[in-house]
C-alpha cells in the first residue's frame, strides 16, 4: 500500500478520497449486526468496542480477528492486533 503523507503532514482531498476507496467492510459473523453497522466493521480504522460485563465484546473481537485474516474475493487476508486492557483472555 502506498503511504499518503507529505513533509508537513497535510494531504489533499483527492489523496484522502483515493485512500478511502481502498477501505472495505469486515463481517462480524452476523448478517443482522452487519446491517446495523452499515455492512460490517470498516477496514483501515480503529474500532473501539465497549459495554457491560458479559455482553459479547470479547467474542465479537475474537470473531473479527479471525474474519479479517481470511481471504475474500480480491482481498488476500490481513493482519490484526488485539489489545485487551481488562485481562479477559
Amino acid at each position: 500500500m502506498k503511504r499518503i503523507s507529505t513533509k508537513n503532514g497535510f494531504v489533499t482531498a483527492l489523496e484522502v478520497c483515493a485512500r478511502r476507496k481502498l477501505c472495505f467492510k469486515i463481517s462480524t459473523g452476523s448478517t443482522e449486526f452487519d446491517k446495523l453497522l452499515g455492512g460490517g466493521i470498516e477496514s483501515q480504522s480503529i474500532t473501539e468496542v465497549f459495554g457491560e460485563f458479559r455482553t459479547g465484546k470479547t467474542q465479537l473481537s475474537h470473531t473479527l480477528c479471525a474474519t479479517c485474516q481470511l481471504p475474500n474475493g480480491s482481498y488476500r487476508g490481513g493482519k490484526v492486533i488485539f489489545i485487551d486492557t481488562e485481562s479477559t483472555l
